[in-house]
């Protein structure tokens, strides 16, 4: 499987959402299977510190061929820049990737790529929220048949305070996962 295009559809199961931002299967074996990846938003902030990265090397060869000294201060707001977006990058994959909750084993385990990286008891699993996704637009910017319905993060809250997106969807698509939660004794805490 290749970990930059990680899916559940591979896995047999009744399908329960699949969108361009996420997939969830109920696999036979009784594992929700949730897919939420978010690779969009982590190119493009990846590719932008890669820009801010040659943009501050440029200004840094100019100075050190002559240029005025203080635009090695534009240099480096460059590379600060750079490593904000990129640091930013890096926890937002934390709350992202392929989560598998297993009720039977009472586990939940959250892999990024193909790395394991954790595995809690469903014990330390608080509520799964459905909250208004911060990046959809308000009001008249949206198409005329999508004003009434914003599409929303299903995200599940664990007891260190961490929270982990396991789908983006509209509410009716969601609520099918989150009947499935429920199933695994997980609480569904208010939209």
């Amino acid at each position: 499987m290749d970990p930059y295009t990680e899916r559940a559809d591979e896995d047999p199961g009744l399908r329960l959402l699949h969108n361009s931002d996420a997939e969830v299967i109920a696999r036979d074996d009784g594992v929700l299977v949730c897919v939420c990846m978010g690779h969009d938003l982590d190119l493009a902030l990846r590719g932008l510190a890669a820009f801010a990265t040659v943009l501050g090397v440029v200004i840094t060869l100019i100075v050190v061929a002559g240029a005025p000294r203080l635009l090695l201060s534009v240099s480096l707001t460059w590379f600060v820049c750079a490593a904000a977006m990129l640091g930013f990058a890096r926890a937002r994959r934390r709350r992202h990737g392929r989560f598998e909750i297993d009720g039977a084993r009472g586990e939940l385990r959250h892999l990024f790529r193909g790395a394991v990286v954790r595995v809690a008891p469903l014990a330390e699993v608080v509520r799964a929220l459905s909250v208004r996704d911060p990046t959809e637009l308000d009001g008249e910017e949206r198409p005329r048949s999508m004003r009434e319905v914003p599409r929303r993060w299903l995200v599940l809250e664990l007891r260190d305070g961490s929270a982990l997106r396991l789908a983006r969807g509209l509410p009716w698509e969601l609520a099918r996962i989150e009947r499935a939660l429920r199933e695994e004794g997980i609480a569904i805490g208010p939209r």
